[in-house]
């Protein structure tokens, strides 16, 4: 049985062409895209490849350090339990966590921040 992606068909279509033109082994691309919002510990970055089948925003909160989630230090995720009670909680309605399985970028930690669609 097939999954439902959570990027349209356009979307989608944009995302395998990146993935199978090699662009996701070279280089960190959560390192290069540039800073909506930064913390500490943490910023937030516009997805290229939104789930744009339920999100009106698809953004991401990736850890300034180039580091897996148990290399993180204890301070970031103090900072990590601070922002979800403030600022991701005032401005998006879903925080999603891949897991390491279906991580297209499994060597830098990182949250999909997702305001939904309306229905």
């Amino acid at each position: 049985m097939a999954k439902l992606d959570l990027r349209s068909d356009e979307t989608l279509e944009k995302y395998l062409t990146h993935k199978a033109q090699g662009n996701l082994r070279h280089g960190c691309r959560l390192c290069d895209e540039d800073s909506i919002a930064e913390f500490e510990h943490w910023r937030i970055i516009k997805n290229l490849f939104p789930y744009d089948r339920i999100a009106s925003v698809h953004h991401m909160l990736v850890s300034k350090v180039h580091a897996l989630e148990r290399d993180l230090h204890a301070d970031s995720w103090t900072e990590f339990m601070q922002l979800k009670t403030s600022y991701l909680n005032d401005h998006y309605d879903l925080i999603i966590e891949a897991m390491p399985s279906s991580r297209s970028i499994p060597s830098h930690h990182h949250y999909h921040l997702i305001v939904q669609k309306e229905v």
